[in-house]
């Protein structure tokens, strides 16, 4: 297994990323021994994986993710974690092919589609949301107004109004 040298969530210095890295390093080696005792639990890999990567090890993040996936390829769990971890460090196009499995992970969405009837209902969801991602004006709109952070998407050859909004920001 490759080693790399563990560092402070991404070297950033301070009391509260040196506590977290102490966290996870007893959650890895919890992990590590529930790999050794079941080496074909590939969600307890995913974890590992995702460990070693809070934990900026990103060598044996790419390690533990390949080993889930050689258990079971079609797991969109290692498949999207790989793909951030190769996002991180720069390998945008690999990273990119990778990140697309997000989609067959539905505990990722949440779609309100069908059950909202009044903006309240919309209102109640955004309060307990950390931030909106809309392309929906009312939405957005609403968003702000609750001062939630809004991320707006607008294509090219957007609404000249919008434009001028960017300008401003």
């Amino acid at each position: 297994m490759p080693t790399s040298k563990p560092i402070a969530n991404n070297q950033k210095k301070g009391i509260p990323s040196l506590l977290q890295n102490n966290l996870l390093a007893k959650d890895q080696v919890a992990y590590q021994k529930v790999c050794e005792l079941d080496p074909m639990d590939y969600e307890s890999w995913l974890n590992l994986g995702a460990i070693h990567g809070g934990r900026g090890m990103l060598l044996e993040a790419e390690y533990a993710f390949l080993k889930a996936l050689a258990i079971n390829p079609r797991f969109a769990g290692a498949h999207w974690n790989r793909a951030q971890l190769r996002l991180q460090a720069g390998k945008i196009l690999e990273g990119w092919e990778g990140y697309e499995w997000r989609l067959k992970m539905p505990e990722l969405f949440v779609n309100l589609g069908g059950e909202s009837h009044f903006f309240a209902d919309t209102a109640a969801a955004i309060a307990n949301l950390d931030c909106v991602i809309s392309v929906d004006t009312s939405v957005a709109h609403l968003a702000g107004a609750m001062n939630k952070p809004v991320y707006f998407l607008l294509s090219y050859s957007s609404e000249w109004r919008m434009k001028s909004l960017i300008l401003r920001l």
